[in-house]
Order: C-alpha cells, then structure tokens, then sequence
C-alpha cells in the first residue's frame, strides 16, 4: 500500500481524530500537488468529525468557515483546516451551493468535488482513496470532471476557469468531453462575478504555456472580448512575426510572474485593432495605441473588479510601455520623472517583454540597448539624483509660504521637477524657491502694453 510522508502536525491531527473514533484524510489539491511533486501550499483535511466534535477534542480551535463546516485547529504550533464531510446543495444563481449537508461518508464528500484529480484522499489507515480514477489522470496528465461535465459548469461556471488554470499551470491536457463542455457552457461565465473571474485569470497568467486556451474555449470572447479581437489582427511589419493577440501572449510569458506585469502584458496592445493603418506599401502602423490601450485594459479591469492600485498600476504601465527612452542619462530621467503609481523596473520589465515577442532578427540589439538603459537608471539612483517630486529640496509646505493653494502646489513642484530633471544642480531650496517666486510674477507680452 502507499505510504505518503505526512508533515508531523498532520499526522498528528489525523491520529487524534482516528483515536477518537472518526474518519480523517488529506484531501484535493493538497493530495493532488503531493502525488505531482509539488510543494503543497497549504494542508487540507477533510473528517466525518462534525465541527461541535472537532471542538470538543482540540483544545485550541476557531472556526473558519462555519457555513461549510470548516473549521481550523491548532496543533503544534501550526494551523490545520478541517472540513466536515459534505454535499453540496442546491446552487443558486449559479454560484456556490446555497446550503450544505453535511454526512459521514467519504465518496459522498469526493463525489461533490470538480475534477477526478482533486477527488482523492489518503490517511495512513486507510491508504489513498482513489474513486474516480483520478490517479490515472494525474498519471497522464488528464484534467477530467468528476460526473457530468455539463451538470458540474452549470452548478459552478467558475470551474471552466478552473479547468483552463489547471491546465495552463500545471501543462496539463484537458480531456475532449470536458473541453467540449467548456466551449459549450462558456457563455454561462457571464453569471460568474468580476472578483472569482479576476482570482481566477489573475492565477492562469501565471502561467508558462496555455494560456491560450482562455481564447480557443471561446471564455475569453466574454470576458476579455477587447483581447480575443487581436487574433484577427494581423500585423504586416517588419518588427512583428505575431498577429497582435499572440505576440501579447508571448509578451505575457516573457516578462516576470508578477500580477501587475502579467496583466499589462496581456492588455498592453488591446488598442492596436481600432487605430491600425496600412501605409502606401501595405505596412501596418499603430498610432497612438497605448493611450488606446489604455482606455481598453481599463475597461476590462473595471469590468474584473480589479483593486483601484493594481488597476492603476498597469494602465499607467501600459500608456507608457512604447515611450521612447534613449540611452542618456537626461532622457531617463525625463521618463522616470513622468511615471505615475508604477515603477521604472516594471517598465523596463514590460519593454523587456515586448521586445522578445517580436521579431528576433532585432531582438539583440533592442535588448542591449534596454541594458545601457537599466544600467543609466541604476547609476541615477546610485547618484541619488532628483526623479520624483519627494526628491526636490522644497515641498509642499515650502510652496505654501509664497501663497500658493491645492492644486496650484502640485502644479508648481511638477514645474520644478521638470527643470530639475534637465539640470539636477538646480536642486537646491534657494534655487528652486526662487524659481517658484519668479515664475508667479505677471509677464506681459509687449502688445499688451501698447
């Protein structure tokens, strides 16, 4: 029989529990990652314990998700989450299950779960409990509904999701009845709210590879139509060997595992198709499209609820990714200095990315060019040169004591940022106080005074 290695506050959880009388398993995507190799990021267990029983044998308890009988324990110093053996009720709206039942058997608890590799558990007692042959497909990297495909995306649409970050994390094929019932039920991701949608999307882009089938399952086409038009969008020049869809998602792979650069990445070029224009020769040209852009990514954002930092974050990424920096010190710290809520890393990270996603013939000198790039910002910062408004020798209050109010203060320091950054000696408070004095005294132009 198998014996799977338990941490030791497990085991001892478990033991407790069987002492006592009960059932008690490591259960889905723990056992799941366990039989992949995969570092589990948390430990689940699943007892036909009921929560007033769990209660009356650990000593040290609170309960975490009471209406689905979840409660946490405390055992040797670490927290271990329980869960009561359950079915799930009627879903609602197509959401969660409005009510759970709970029993006190095992495969009624496993038969309610998604996919046949999160339908599995394991206790030393009783060895691993495999009743939907979820081995099987872990083995030959299957992701397979439980039942009824169509039954399980019709209780819960956000499993599609699921299905979809499974498979594109994990490179995992997604077996032909399931992938069918995706393309057929997609349209029912429309009931799922923007927060699960954006948990979800915001774990898939994590990903190396698949991410693709966000688009081919046609989910995308709902809840990212603004992306799934780049594929038809060809772009006919010589920097490009991509329609404008994919290179985003070779740009998505290339940059770093960061929400806010994935998702930069993904939308950086969703404007491309609105402002493209061919030239004399049949070249494609894109005007203006990250300002485009912009507008778009903050479309579907708004539409995923994504938190107002992040969101602003990457739209202020995208409106910058096709700035022009040069290689001098001057022209990096113009772009520094304009950067709102993001970082000059992260643009660097961005531009990194996009370059890689097009054509490789020019890939190498695009990207030392981006080194001498990072390597100026890095002797800037080193230099402890002015870039940003907290780094003049005047503030807010300095700019009070000349009379100025509200917004007349930011206007005035971002004047002087601007000639600090073309000549950093200005830096000064005299300086740059007399500077602010002078630029509020009244000019006239001379035929005002005739």
């Amino acid at each position: 029989m198998l014996r799977i290695e338990l941490p030791k506050h497990i085991e001892s959880v478990i033991n407790t529990l069987e002492n006592n009388d009960f059932e008690a398993y490591v259960v889905g995507g723990t056992l799941r990652d366990v039989l992949m190799g995969i570092e589990p990021e948390d430990w689940h267990l699943a007892t036909s314990a009921a929560g007033k029983d769990i209660k009356r044998i650990f000593k040290n308890h609170y309960d975490c998700r009471k209406r689905h009988g979840v409660t946490n324990v405390l055992e040797n110093c670490s927290c271990v989450e329980l869960a009561t053996f359950r079915t799930d009720g009627q879903y609602e709206k197509f959401k969660r299950a409005s009510n759970t039942v709970f029993t006190q058997e095992l495969a009624q608890d496993l038969k309610r779960r998604d996919f046949t590799m999160n339908a599995l558990a394991y206790s030393h007692r009783s060895g691993l409990v495999d009743l939907f042959d979820g081995i099987s497909d872990i083995k030959n990297g299957i992701i397979r509904c439980v039942g009824e495909p169509d039954q399980r995306f019709k209780e819960d649409p956000v499993r599609m999701l699921r299905c979809i970050r499974f498979a594109a994390t994990m490179n995992l094929k997604i077996e032909d009845e399931t992938y069918e019932a995706i393309t057929t039920n997609c349209s029912l991701i429309k009931k799922v709210s923007g927060e699960r949608i954006c948990a979800e999307i915001m774990k898939t882009l994590m990903a190396d590879r698949q991410i693709f089938l966000l688009f081919d399952t046609g989910i995308g086409d709902i809840i990212m139509p603004e992306v799934s038009k780049c594929f038809s969008v060809w772009q006919n020049n010589s920097y490009h060997i991509y329609d404008v869809g994919n290179h985003s998602l070779e740009t998505v792979y290339n940059v770093p595992k960061n929400p806010i650069l994935r998702f930069a990445a993904l939308l950086h070029d969703v404007g491309k198709p609105k402002v493209r224009v061919k030239d004399g020769r049949g070249v494609d040209f894109f005007p203006n499209h990250a300002a485009f852009s912009a507008t778009g990514a903050r479309d579907v954002l708004t539409r995923l609820k994504m938190s107002n930092k992040h969101k602003f974050a990457i739209i202020n990424l995208i409106r910058m990714h096709d700035v022009n920096i040069r290689p001098t010190e001057v022209s990096v710290r113009r772009v520094a200095s304009q950067l709102k809520k993001i970082n000059f890393e992260d643009l660097i990270a961005l531009k990194r990315g996009v370059i890689m996603a097009q054509n490789p013939k020019y890939m190498n000198e695009q990207l030392d060019e981006l080194s001498t790039i990072e390597r100026i910002y890095n002797q800037i910062l080193e230099k402890k040169l002015p870039i940003r408004i907290k780094d003049l020798a005047v503030n807010s209050d300095d700019m009070k004591k000349i009379g100025l109010k509200s917004s007349a203060i930011g206007r005035k320091l971002r004047f002087l940022l601007a000639r600090v950054v073309e000549n950093p000696s200005l830096n000064t408070r005299k300086t740059l106080m007399d500077l602010a004095i002078e630029s509020e005294k009244p000019s006239f132009m001379s035929n005002n005074k005739k």
